[in-house]
């Protein structure tokens, strides 16, 4: 009699720690690692307000890459936006010379040096003429988890220093060609971001500051991100131009 006192008592103790179990694994839903920024979501790709290449102006490309460091929560990603884009202009090539219209260059293109094994290009006479930097030489580097298509080797989402007062971003588009936009200073930003939801709404964090909502529709065969952009403001309306972050 004892042992089957005891048997039912161990099994009713099993019961209770598998039930404590399923009680305490429930999810918040809100700091997954998911791909592209967290939340169980993603926003990878890049997006433009106007899909119409004539009248593009702001871009925001959200890329796969972590963004770790002390303090940095996980999921956070790597993000590029640009604003105020200007160009839609053709580069031309000169034998193996690349001249690359951008803003402000007083009507004449800056002249490219491709280093093709380090994925850069430099443009000579782009900063102020230093010592240390006696043609005003400004490297750029592909973005970091952004890729290209096409056969154009200048193709893709370039950077330079973004921690300089001339932080700049170039973006060569293969699927039309050879076309430039570019953007400078204020008008360039490369946030961190993170992706959360809370009782079905969405919201981004950009650099680790305080969640914004944004949504995501498909109204027919259109899709929208309404989101507000890194800096703060009003959100802005974004549709998709390429399934990856690439240009």
């Amino acid at each position: 009699m004892m042992k089957k006192k005891s048997f039912l008592a161990g099994i009713t103790g099993l019961g209770l720690i598998f039930a404590l179990i399923l009680t305490g694994c429930s999810s918040d839903g809100g700091d997954g690692g998911g791909g592209g920024g967290g939340g169980g979501q993603s926003l990878l790709g890049t997006w433009a307000n106007d899909q119409d290449f004539a009248n593009l102006n702001s871009v925001v490309i959200f890329t796969n890459v972590d963004h770790t460091g002390p303090g940095i929560v996980g999921g956070t990603k790597l993000a590029y936006y640009a604003q105020n884009l200007t160009g839609n202009i053709d580069y031309t090539i000169e034998g193996t010379t690349y001249k690359i219209p951008v803003q402000g260059v007083n009507g004449s293109p800056f002249t490219a040096t491709l280093d093709l094994s380090a994925n850069k290009f430099s443009l000579a006479g782009f900063v102020a003429v230093t010592t240390e930097n006696p043609t005003g030489k400004l490297d750029f580097t592909r973005a970091a988890g952004t890729s290209y298509e096409g056969t154009s080797n200048l193709s893709g989402v370039w950077v330079s220093d973004l921690d300089s007062p001339n932080k700049v971003i170039i973006l060569i588009g293969a699927a039309l060609g050879r076309k430039v936009w570019s953007a400078t200073g204020a008008n360039v930003a490369a946030p961190n971001y993170r992706l959360t939801e809370d009782a079905g709404i969405t919201y981004v964090i950009w650099n680790a500051g305080a969640p914004a909502a944004y949504t995501r529709t498909t109204v027919g065969n259109t899709e929208n991100l309404n989101i507000p952009p890194p800096g703060g403001g009003a959100a802005l309306n974004f549709k998709p131009l390429y399934a990856t972050a690439k240009f």
